[in-house]
């Protein structure tokens, strides 16, 4: 029971020694050194940046791993002096364990402003859990064994201590090293490209005007540029991005044709079917990848249950769920999915991907009337479940069973 007690009592020192230098340093320097916003850039209120936190972490976490590595003796020795008594053993782990407890929930995610979802199926937990402490268990007894293995050879303290370094940073950092939705607005996505010019922010609400169904753009309408000296429109030249003071005009030109509306079958190898007016049903594409379940698409808060919340030349997106919540699939060419940034989607049931029907056909990526001239932002989206069409079953967040019932898919205009 006592060499438990020291060994608890020794993690527990150390780790609450490094929550509180960490804590303390990033403090200091955001009270002494402010962070900064350089030019115009829009942001979340409470957002700021942190350029701080992760040198601090790594050098924190590397000067303790080397000061364990190259001071244990003395460390040990400070610490039976400290514990020298049964009261005094006792006494430093309750302490040390109430001050644990009392930094958990403050440290590191208090205040987080895109805390993590709950899965809705909460044995996921248990498998990853399990899955992660017998991966630590079968490292931590092949490091016995190395270790045994190791004992004759010249320098086998530093292989041994490399392993253990490999070893938590194997246990620290999570895979491909995730980044949050907020974090990658502010440095790669939405935000980025606002505050390097590339986009127009606009006052403009959210699923109104031109983001609205009424007024939005299809794929493919027109872009003029107005020419400041007769105020007269020029097409849009190719390869020249606006400047300050540029007034851009986009036609918003009626379709070829009001009476249509798509199906697809939700299944390998399904028709995707085109209706216009009295004609003959044409079969324009077919099913690759059917979709079972929705995804956290940001954009779909803003859009209501069984609409299209976006759409470009190679993704139709549609909302699962009501104005606030977010959840929703999107259907993808297959070509588009070939990307380097986008081999995930083929295997992820919240995308339906789709593709021509021969292989001798032509890409459906920026083609009428999937990716070009017909569809536009709050256009209708319907389900067939049970043999019975009706309305698109709600799935919000990250469910990847949520939409298993559905047995086709049936687009048509907006009211």
């Amino acid at each position: 029971m006592k060499k438990v007690v020291d060994f608890a009592n020794k993690i527990l020192l150390i780790t609450n020694l490094w929550v509180i230098l960490y804590t303390f340093i990033i403090d200091y320097l955001n009270y002494k050194f402010p962070p900064t916003i350089q030019g115009t850039y829009y942001r979340l209120e409470g957002i700021f940046p942190e350029p701080n936190e992760i040198p601090i972490y790594l050098g924190l976490t590397i000067l303790f791993i080397s000061s364990i590595i190259f001071f244990y003796n003395k460390i040990n020795d400070i610490y039976e002096v400290l514990t020298a008594t049964n009261v005094r053993k006792y006494g430093l782990f309750l302490f040390l364990l109430v001050l644990f407890i009392t930094k958990l929930g403050s440290f590191p995610l208090a205040g987080d402003l895109t805390p993590y979802s709950a899965s809705h199926d909460q044995s996921f937990y248990i498998i990853i859990w399990l899955l992660f402490v017998s991966c630590i268990a079968f490292l931590s007894l092949e490091l016995v064994f190395i270790k045994k293995f190791l004992k004759n050879i010249a320098k086998q303290d530093f292989l041994i201590y490399l392993l253990v370094v490999i070893f938590i940073a194997f246990v620290t950092f999570q895979a491909r090293f995730p980044i949050t939705t907020i974090n990658y607005a502010q440095f790669y996505g939405p935000v980025s490209e606002v505050a390097s010019g590339k986009t127009i922010f606009t006052d403009i609400p959210a699923g109104t005007g031109i983001f609205g169904s009424a007024q939005s753009f299809r794929v493919g309408d027109p872009l003029f540029r107005v020419v400041t000296e007769n105020q007269t429109l020029e097409p849009w030249p190719d390869g020249v991005g606006p400047a300050l003071g540029d007034s851009l005009v986009v036609v918003a030109q009626a379709p070829p044709t009001t009476n249509w509306k798509i199906e697809i079958d939700n299944a390998y190898n399904g028709q995707v079917r085109f209706y216009q007016g009295k004609e003959k049903p044409r079969v324009i594409a077919r099913v690759f990848s059917p979709v079972t379940g929705s995804g956290r698409f940001s954009g779909t808060i803003f859009q209501g249950l069984g609409r299209i919340r976006a759409n470009h030349p190679g993704v139709i997106c549609v909302s699962t769920c009501p104005v606030g919540e977010e959840g929703g699939f999107q259907i993808v060419p297959c070509f588009h999915t070939n990307s380097s940034n986008l081999t995930y989607v083929k295997r992820t049931p919240v995308y339906l991907v789709i593709g021509p029907v021969s292989t001798l056909d032509q890409p459906l990526e920026g083609q009428y009337p999937l990716y070009f001239d017909t569809l536009r932002p709050g256009d209708r989206v319907d389900a067939k479940v049970n043999g019975v069409w009706g309305p698109m079953p709600v799935s919000s967040g990250k469910n990847l069973t949520g939409l298993s019932q559905i047995q086709a898919i049936r687009i048509t205009p907006g009211e």
